[in-house]
């Protein structure tokens, strides 16, 4: 699935909500539009098949970075006491993210109000909406380099400073603030405005290049969305659940366990054939030792069983069979009664009627 629904929220539930649907393969929007407020959140139900994103005020978010002597859990579970001295809350109340190193030893962090993450989480599943990231939006604008990337919208400048890092600033306040920034600035901004030349010469500003938008800013904002999913806020507490993800995750262990029970029977019964097929071996060497005893004339044995067969049938069709099988008869019975001795081969002469018999007993007396 290719649209994704994207929501900018504002500061305020009382003002309006931009909402757009994103074509990630054509790269532009399908549809867009305008809620008053988040009360008509709701009225977007009609996509909620669609994956949904969120964006967060940067004005709403502090973002910052730390240093930690290593990556370990216990030296992230710190962070939030390095930061104290820099929030107006306690920290419990606090939704803290930790993003991928940006230099050794150096984490970039997000905080948000816990409060703020409630209600707007609330909200969206009282609207029958799920939410796959809830993000800044400052990092949905272009990537820093050597150039900075700006934004006039709703009467706030957005700009992005690093790759996991922004800040926003009231309109009103950007020139001065600019020119107190711009000492330790190097980079030009690249400051993209939707007003007119008036509002655009109010953005002038030294190492300031105001530039117009041929599209909705939200457009521009939906074209960086999946280079800044790795600034999800919905992590930790507020990680969002996948019941797909989880069903999977539950039926792991089942599901390794009778794999390992599968292998195994399908190993056992391996082990059984190839048991059966030396069992086999053995039984058809001992009738080809047999065969050979009794007729020693056979120098090549080929099929023992078949060659069995057919020497019996030449014994019967000559007529020395009728000879051999009442001798035998005469024989079996006394052999049998006859402690420790056993038959180990036959050798009949057709010719004379001499029957030798082969015999095996643990000791000889007269």
């Amino acid at each position: 699935m290719s649209d994704r629904l994207i929501i900018a929220l504002p500061e305020q539930t009382d003002q309006p909500l931009y909402w757009l649907i994103w074509n990630s393969s054509t790269h532009s929007a399908t549809a867009q539009g305008e809620l008053s407020s988040a009360a008509q959140l709701a009225d977007l139900s009609a996509h909620a098949a669609l994956p949904c994103y969120a964006l967060l005020p940067g004005s709403q978010i502090l973002m910052t970075d730390v240093r930690l002597p290593n990556d370990s859990r216990a030296a992230r579970q710190a962070i939030p006491f390095q930061l104290e001295e820099q929030l107006a809350d306690e920290l419990d109340n606090q939704h803290f993210v930790v993003g991928p190193a940006i230099a050794s030893g150096h984490y970039p962090v997000a905080v948000v109000a816990r409060t703020l993450m409630d209600s707007w989480l609330s909200r969206f599943q009282e609207a029958g909406l799920t939410l796959q990231a809830l993000l800044p939006d400052t990092l949905l604008l272009p990537a820093p380099g050597d150039t900075l990337y700006g934004l006039d919208w709703r009467r706030q400048i957005l700009i992005r400073t690093k790759s996991w890092a922004g800040m926003a600033i009231d309109s009103a306040a950007f020139a001065p603030w600019w020119s107190q920034a711009a000492k330790e600035i190097s980079q030009p901004l690249h400051l993209y405005h939707a007003g007119d030349a008036d509002s655009a010469r109010a953005l002038t500003a030294e190492n300031v290049d105001p530039q117009p938008l041929d599209r909705a800013p939200l457009e521009l904002l939906a074209s960086n969305l999946t280079q800044a999913l790795n600034g999800n806020l919905l992590q930790g507490d507020y990680r969002q659940q996948n019941p797909t993800g989880d069903l999977l995750r539950n039926w792991r262990l089942p599901a390794i366990i009778l794999l390992l029970l599968f292998i195994a029977q399908m190993a056992g019964l391996a082990w059984d054939n190839q048991q059966l097929k030396q069992s086999k071996s053995a039984l058809d060497k001992q009738i080809a030792q047999v065969l050979t005893d009794t007729f020693p004339d056979i120098r090549r044995v080929v099929n023992a069983r078949s060659q069995m067969s057919q020497r019996l049938r030449a014994l019967r069709s000559a007529g020395q069979g009728d000879a051999l099988l009442p001798l035998l008869d005469k024989l079996i019975l006394p052999l049998q009664q006859v402690q420790g001795i056993s038959l180990q081969g036959i050798n009949y002469q057709g010719d004379d009627g001499t029957l030798r018999l082969e015999l095996q007993a643990p000791s000889y007396e007269r």
